[in-house]
């Protein structure tokens, strides 16, 4: 008797509560004892995430280059998402290319400033050139042929756009709890690159 509804790939059931009370103690004390850590990590989630843009809304233009702008965004962003590292490429006046803007979570910062082709880059070709969200869970990484030198095992990765242009991409890095990068942080990461785009316009 649980109702159903769907809209833009979101699942919602209902249970009345009626139907609650026709179970046995035992089985609605179950059902119910399932039901709240889900419900729960989704509050938390929710507030992590008013929180986070809440921060991350305060640096934007508060730093005069990308550079240092881009890495605050980026320690920010790696806590409530378990991210290892993060990195902002931003699209050459060329088209073929992007420069690695900022970084966080590397060892050292060598590849900052690193020049990449975005043809040969699988992740940010599909990214910057087909202005797609990219989500890589590492069971599908590690069977994958395509391996990228700056990912071990999962990458999530939006574009960032002014407009219909596409100016570049932001990547959360080897996500550090198991499953991967959630649709949860695919919804942060997207208005997150929102707000850089506006702030890098600006």
């Amino acid at each position: 008797h649980s109702a159903e509804a769907r809209e833009n790939q979101s699942v919602v059931l209902a249970f009345p509560v009626k139907n609650i009370k026709k179970l046995h103690p035992n089985s609605a004390f179950k059902l119910l004892q399932n039901l709240l850590p889900l419900i729960s990590e989704n509050f938390a989630h929710a507030s992590n995430i008013i929180l986070t843009l809440k921060h991350i809304g305060s640096l934007i233009g508060l730093y005069a280059r990308v550079e240092e702008m881009g890495t605050e965004i980026l320690k920010t962003l790696l806590e409530p998402v378990f991210a290892s590292r993060a990195i902002i490429v931003l699209k050459e006046a060329d088209g073929r290319t992007g420069k690695i803007r900022a970084v966080v979570g590397f060892a050292n910062n060598s590849i900052l400033h690193k020049t990449i082709f975005i043809d040969d880059d699988f992740i940010f070709n599909q990214v910057i050139k087909k202005n797609e969200l990219v989500n890589i869970r590492e069971a599908d990484y590690m069977i994958g042929k395509k391996k990228n030198p700056y990912i071990e095992k999962s990458v999530l990765a939006a574009p960032l756009s002014i407009g219909n242009y596409t100016i570049g991409a932001i990547a959360l890095i080897d996500k550090k709890k198991d499953g991967g990068f959630t649709a949860n942080n695919e919804i942060l990461l997207s208005i997150v690159a929102q707000m850089i785009s506006f702030g890098i316009n600006n």
